[in-house]
């Protein structure tokens, strides 16, 4: 304990007159000896004594529970610098594949659903969101308010990109984290992007030949290492989410049948080219990435400074148990004192 107080100091005057009434005891003790029981021949004068000593001491125990003691503990507590989480998600027709149930698109608004949850918990409450296809756009620019947050991922649909296929992963890196920084988020706070896609690898089957051919990407990769790159070394961490099956999902895409396959490769470069080759998940069905999502937030968080503060323990129970038991040895109630001394 660091620090012992009192409630009502001003109750521990009374201590001051117990030594006077120790000694008013012991005299009158000594001078009316034989007045005492007489045991083996002499008074009890060594028992009285006790008594009187113990009887005292209760009192003082109880004077002490009544100014309510407590005990302070001094410790610095950190304060954690400001966190802006940005969901970037994948809308394309791929995300309607159900090789993970119900379907790519809802595991991820469920798992974005249960971090935000964590996060407004943990006073984590500066959160974006953002879809993309073959173009970015910025659904939410980053906002305290979790339960407008909530309601606009709960609607989050395909249909809000047009019912596009194809995935542009160079149009997944947002472009307005200068503006974000210097307008809308709190100062030196740690921007954190999760990327949550299947990576755009798509194939069809040729109607002449019934072979299976892959389609062009709709990107660069060069382009894709650099935008990670400069996104990373300004200070925001970019967290690659895969979602998808190990096989081939159909995808219905005006009127035709498309292949949409998780591209693990893609995710897992992302996440070196982020400079954290092992910072990403692959999602798939029976995994549950809600609570990956707000581990890689709250595990990792980094401390502004540390507050000076303070936790205070009731301890009156203590005297007062204290001098209940003195009391009754005292007063005979235990029959201690007899015990101890005979005479």
């Amino acid at each position: 304990m660091a620090e012992l107080l009192f409630r009502y100091p001003y109750v521990l005057n009374g201590l001051y007159f117990l030594p006077i009434l120790l000694f008013l005891a012991f005299r009158h003790i000594a001078r009316n000896a034989k007045l005492l029981p007489i045991i083996d021949g002499r008074p009890a004068k060594l028992r009285n004594f006790f008594q009187a000593i113990f009887a005292i001491t209760a009192a003082a125990s109880f004077i002490v529970a009544l100014a309510e003691p407590f005990g302070v503990d001094k410790f610095k507590k950190p304060v954690w610098k400001g966190e802006v989480v940005d969901f970037v998600i994948d809308l394309s027709l791929s995300q309607n594949a159900n090789d993970v149930k119900p379907s790519r698109l809802e595991v991820s608004k469920m798992a974005i659903l249960e971090a935000a949850d964590v996060f407004n918990k943990e006073g984590i409450a500066t959160l974006c969101l953002a879809f993309f296809t073959v173009s970015f756009n910025r659904l939410l620019e980053c906002t305290p308010d979790i339960d407008n947050f909530k309601s606009i991922v709960q609607r989050l649909d395909t249909a809000l990109a047009g019912n596009m296929g194809g995935t542009n992963l160079l149009s997944a890196i947002p472009a307005d984290y200068g503006m974000i920084r210097e307008e809308v988020v709190p100062k030196n706070s740690r921007i954190t992007l999760f990327l949550i896609t299947d990576g755009g690898k798509e194939m069809f089957r040729d109607k002449l030949t019934g072979a299976v051919i892959a389609s062009e990407l709709d990107w660069k990769e060069d382009e894709l290492r650099k935008k990670v790159v400069e996104l990373s070394k300004s200070g925001i961490r970019v967290i690659p989410i895969g979602i998808g099956g190990t096989k081939p999902a159909p995808v219905i895409v005006d009127g035709e049948t498309y292949y949409a396959m998780l591209d693990e490769k893609i995710i897992k470069k992302i996440a070196s080219w982020s400079g954290s080759p092992e910072r990403y998940f692959i999602m798939r069905d029976g995994a549950d990435f809600g609570k990956w999502i707000s581990d890689q937030i709250l595990m990792n968080r980094e401390v502004d400074y540390y507050r000076d503060e303070s936790k205070e323990t009731d301890l009156w129970r203590y005297p007062l148990l204290l001098g209940i038991f003195l009391a009754s040895v005292a007063f005979g109630a235990l029959g201690v004192v007899r015990k101890l001394v005979v005479w």
